[in-house]
């Protein structure tokens, strides 16, 4: 994904380094990151991570970005139960979510569950943007939707948004895409540029 971002900058003549991000469900900081590679090119963003054991890692690496450890959410300042499991990568606040991985992979275990403050992408981007980044990177595992319809399109335009379109799987999923986010996409102006077999690009 982070060599199509770098190809439409490109073409597009946006250089590197002004390539601003908010990537929500950040994870590591660096493996399997859409947004380490703007950062090394020196744009900064911010890094949105509801996993505690998370932050100081993405703090180390990332001391130049703004990092949050929050729970994104239609609604901002509440507390909510986020549910870390056994697996890297795939803890949610979803209830049904967490069913369904839970279901695809009996070895998928919930270790603990921890109360996280939400916060909204709306105030994200009203807080620490002063206009909206090049990058939207959405990874946070079945609320995609949820946060797709929170966000105020009239207001903030990200040029390039990166969502997840698969459920969940232990196997390899072919000719499956989430095509209520692609309604919610096209109803908003938004194209798929490109599909990596997990995530869509849209522009």
């Amino acid at each position: 994904e982070d060599s199509i971002i770098a190809y439409i900058a490109a073409v597009l003549k946006i250089p590197f380094s002004k390539c601003t991000y908010l990537d929500l469900g950040a994870n590591h900081p660096k493996e399997m990151s859409n947004t380490y590679f703007l950062y090394s090119q020196g744009a900064r963003g911010v890094l949105v991570e509801a996993n505690k054991d998370l932050i100081p890692e993405l703090k180390f690496w990332r001391n130049e970005d703004i990092v949050l450890n929050k729970c994104v959410s239609a609604q901002s300042n509440k507390k909510v139960e986020f549910s870390i499991l056994n697996i890297d990568g795939i803890s949610s606040s979803n209830t049904e979510s967490l069913k369904e991985i839970q279901s695809a992979n009996s070895e998928a275990k919930v270790v603990r569950t921890d109360l996280v403050e939400t916060i909204t992408v709306n105030e994200i981007l009203e807080k620490y943007f002063a206009v909206s980044p090049v990058v939207l990177n959405i990874d946070i595992e079945g609320k995609e939707k949820e946060i797709l319809y929170s966000i105020d399109f009239e207001k903030y335009r990200p040029l390039i948004i990166i969502i997840e379109m698969i459920p969940y799987s232990t196997h390899l999923l072919v000719g499956i895409k989430n095509k209520e986010i692609l309604n919610i996409m096209k109803d908003r102006d938004y194209i798929e540029f490109a599909f990596t077999g997990i995530n869509s690009i849209f522009i």
